[in-house]
């Protein structure tokens, strides 16, 4: 684990410290713990734990202008806790909330944080219709990030309530996103977004492309969205 952390991070531009790496090894062996009952990821071996999750969810910060440090982010969809995890064990000083509807995912990421000890976390157990309508959360953050959760006309409604006018959403997608983007046009101009950057790549040791699509808010979305429960991916914009 710890070679192809290190090694993986260093031909992505980045550095990690032995205490970083040691998290990264606490947080595989719960994955890998977890894994059977949970249905947590299909994931098994040291390498593509380091690679397919960890290292894929750090390719954003090879990216960004600048550092996530003291940057409201939110993960929407987060699983067993990718991107949001890894991007804080990488920079512990992000404020990160993590979004997740199954109980049973929030309970394992509630021990994860609590094993691998990398400060305050929140945590909210609900649907992104549903915060992205409450006061508390919408237009609050700096950054929200998404890995495998819904098509992107679909996402950008979850997503762009949630910014701050400035902000960006960022979508790790596969290769073959384009037609995606272009179902997701009308979508993201509606909803107060614009595509500033669709970033290719390649996960370090493996023949695995990923795309990270970069959208900024440029204006105030429509507060009607997103619509209630079930209606964005049902009929999306």
């Amino acid at each position: 684990m710890k070679y192809w952390l290190t090694e993986g991070a260093l031909k992505m531009g980045l550095s990690l410290s032995q205490e970083q790496v040691e998290k990264f090894g606490l947080y595989a062996q719960l994955l890998l713990l977890e894994q059977e009952k949970l249905n947590l990821t299909a994931i098994l071996t040291a390498k593509e734990i380091a690679c397919k999750h960890f290292l894929d969810s750090l390719t954003c910060l090879t990216i960004l202008p600048h550092s996530l440090k003291n940057q409201a982010v939110i993960d929407l969809g987060t699983g067993a806790g990718f991107p949001g995890l890894p991007l804080k064990i990488a920079q512990p000083e992000i404020k990160l909330t993590l979004l997740e509807v199954k109980r049973k995912k929030v309970s394992f990421l509630q021990e994860v944080i609590k094993q691998i000890d990398i400060g305050e976390v929140q945590i909210i157990n609900r649907r992104a219709e549903e915060i992205g309508q409450n006061n508390c959360y919408r237009d609050k953050f700096d950054y929200v990030v998404a890995r495998a959760v819904a098509k992107l006309s679909v996402i950008l409604e979850y997503s762009l309530p949630l910014l701050k006018k400035g902000g960006f959403f960022i979508a790790w997608k596969g290769p073959a996103v384009d037609l995606e983007l272009k179902e997701a046009n009308r979508a993201m101009q509606f909803l107060g977004g614009e595509l500033r950057q669709v970033a290719d790549f390649y996960l370090p040791f493996l023949n695995v492309g990923r795309r990270l699509v970069v959208v900024q808010k440029i204006s105030i979305t429509p507060l009607r969205y997103p619509r209630r429960p079930g209606i964005p991916k049902k009929r999306p914009l």
